[in-house]
């Protein structure tokens, strides 16, 4: 197959499969691996050389740890340092030490051994972060621990590939340029991030030549790869380092969204890659070696991270969804797995053995972690055993989110004297709540454990005003069913948001533009002379109007040409419904 068909194949396999995917609530990156599989020799074999693939789309690795510095400012690097360097470090050596021991079990030789168990000890950031995003946890005290783990193994990956060319036959032998050269090299960087970059990112956004700024972004990530990989270290840690160096940088969201399309698509190629060089014949060939495999996979992350995840401060149920979210073996695995088999520490039985399991852990862990995650929360303290409430200090109201929304009820609630809690994951805003002398809480409220601190069981109204369209059917669906008593006062993002509320049965839902559109309007029809009662019917009719049509669109939101014709039928309704007022004002 040539290049331009391979491309054309790839980009139809991402536009028409993943969509379909995602139908079918498969994260994308899943539906990436699963294309890869379809497109694979495991299936229909379209591609034929997917390790020609895999080397391309390593791109999409480089990408993504160049955004993962971006997001790595040192003041985050101070708050994490602990989790990063004792919990991270205590999770890598274990979980290493744990699968080596293993392999040396099964008669490999230390040293292949000692790649087998690093590479496993790895997680997949991807993989973890999409997981934590949807469940609405990435902030949450399970969501920074799991970045601090992550974040550790992303840093230990160079280490380890330098061990692994130590340890290869005839090892040692390295490319890397004597330690005077790099240190000046990454000062160089440094200083040029620092002083240079600025003027340079000034002249180019001067230019208005929009394009040329996406070629910057670009050659700043792989010139920084290719200078990392010049001087003996790997590219992924130069675009590491380069990220970092620009995380405090005020174009840092602007190179951020440069690249992301690219490291987006190439990441999606890198997974398909992947997926196409997963040996599914040794399922049914060696199936016991297969099952024995992933079992002892899965049993040794598992049984190495909930007891440090305790020792760190997670409650038991906390300790094993952490557990089982980073269970999964990572992207840098199938890198390692590539590198040991060229080098000659494992054999080609062993790396495609070593693949599958990896893979098919990529598979299994976000079915296997929703369904601990659901188990974890059935097994929470139930509302029958929930404390009796007490009529002192008892907080009336919580309110989730102390944003912008959040803080106009705040203000009134504590103008009045009603108990209120405050629940916000930013410290500034939560800083802000203790001048109103009300109970605050740092996290986020789709936790079960933080709304029982806050005693969502003895208050009468919880008022989300969160700003996440996520986190907020995340919060609403918990309250549901752990706290069925509570009333639930919730701020709508956007009108499919509202139409979502309403299908849970949310009685109280506040569209915030919506309001602040009808004012805005109200105050136009005034300044145009029109008398007040007038103006205040029209607006009145239209906010009914608009309510009906919300609510009929709740029983038509999965038939797009019933919503439409809804909205053309209620906009001919209201239309005929002013021109009747308005000739009866002629009268």
């Amino acid at each position: 197959m040539s290049n331009p068909e391979l491309i054309l194949l790839f980009l139809l396999a991402a536009v028409v499969g993943v969509p379909l995917f995602r139908r079918l609530n498969v994260s994308p990156v899943l539906a990436y691996l699963a294309l890869g599989l379809i497109l694979g020799p495991s299936v229909f074999n379209l591609v034929g050389d997917a390790d020609t693939v895999l080397q391309i789309s390593e791109l999409g690795i480089i990408m993504m740890l160049f955004v993962l510095g971006l997001e790595l400012s040192p003041s985050r690097v101070a708050q994490l340092k602990n989790a990063i360097f004792i919990f991270g470090s205590g999770q890598l050596v274990l979980t290493t030490a744990a699968f080596t021991a293993i392999g040396m079990a099964f008669q490999l030789s230390w040293q292949s051994a000692l790649v087998l168990g690093s590479a496993l000890s790895l997680s997949s950031t991807a993989f973890a972060v999409e997981l934590l995003k949807e469940h609405g946890l990435i902030t949450s005290k399970q969501g920074q621990d799991s970045f601090a783990i992550l974040l550790f193994q992303d840093m230990a990956v160079v280490p380890l590939l330098l061990l692994m060319a130590a340890l290869s036959p005839g090892g040692g032998q390295t490319h890397l340029a004597p330690w005077y050269v790099i240190v000046g090299v990454l000062v160089a960087v440094a200083l040029f991030a620092r002083y240079g970059l600025t003027r340079l990112m000034q002249a180019v956004v001067a230019s208005n030549v929009r394009e040329v700024l996406t070629a910057l972004a670009l050659l700043l990530v792989l010139g920084s790869a290719w200078l990392m990989d010049e001087i003996g270290l790997s590219a992924g840690m130069g675009a590491f380092l380069a990220g970092t160096f620009l995380a405090n940088s005020s174009y840092r969201h602007q190179l951020h969204a440069d690249v992301e399309p690219f490291k987006g698509l190439l990441l999606g190629l890198f997974f398909m890659a992947i997926g196409m060089t997963l040996k599914l014949n040794l399922l049914w060939t060696h199936p016991l070696n297969v099952l024995v495999a992933m079992a002892l996979f899965f049993a040794v992350k598992i049984l190495v991270l909930w007891p440090l995840a305790r020792i760190w401060g997670h409650n038991w149920r906390n300790a094993l969804q952490l557990a089982v979210l980073l269970s999964e073996g990572g992207e840098f695995a199938f890198v390692m797995a590539g590198q040991a088999g060229s080098s000659g520490l494992m054999s080609e039985d062993q790396q495609e053995l070593m693949v599958l399991v990896v893979g098919l852990s990529m598979i299994l862990t976000p079915w296997l972690y929703s369904w601990v995650r659901k188990w974890c929360i059935s097994k929470a303290k139930a509302p029958d055993d929930a404390p009796t409430p007490s009529p002192e200090n008892k907080p009336r109201v919580i309110v989730a989110g102390f944003g912008r929304f959040g803080q106009i009820v705040g203000r009134v609630l504590a103008a009045y004297r009603i108990p209120f809690v405050a629940l916000d994951k930013n410290a500034t805003h939560i800083a802000l709540v203790r001048r109103y002398g009300a109970e605050v809480f740092l996290g986020n409220a789709t936790e079960y454990d933080l709304l029982d601190k806050a005693r969502a069981h003895e208050a009468d109204i919880l008022v989300v005003a969160v700003d996440d369209k996520r986190d907020s059917m995340a919060i609403v669906a918990l309250c549901q069913i752990r706290f069925p008593n509570l009333k639930l006062l919730v701020r709508a993002i956007d009108r499919l948001h509202a139409i979502e509320l309403k299908q849970l049965g949310i009685k109280h839902v506040f569209r915030e533009t919506f309001n602040a559109g009808l004012q805005a309007t109200q105050s136009t029809l005034l300044e145009l002379g029109i008398p007040e009662s007038e103006a205040l019917d029209i607006i009145k009719k239209f906010r009914e109007h608009d309510e009906a049509l919300l609510n009929s669109a709740v029983e038509h939101v999965e038939n797009e040409e019933e919503r439409i014709r809804l909205v053309r039928a209620s906009r001919r309704e209201l239309a005929k419904l002013l021109r009747q007022d308005s000739d009866l004002s002629d009268l």
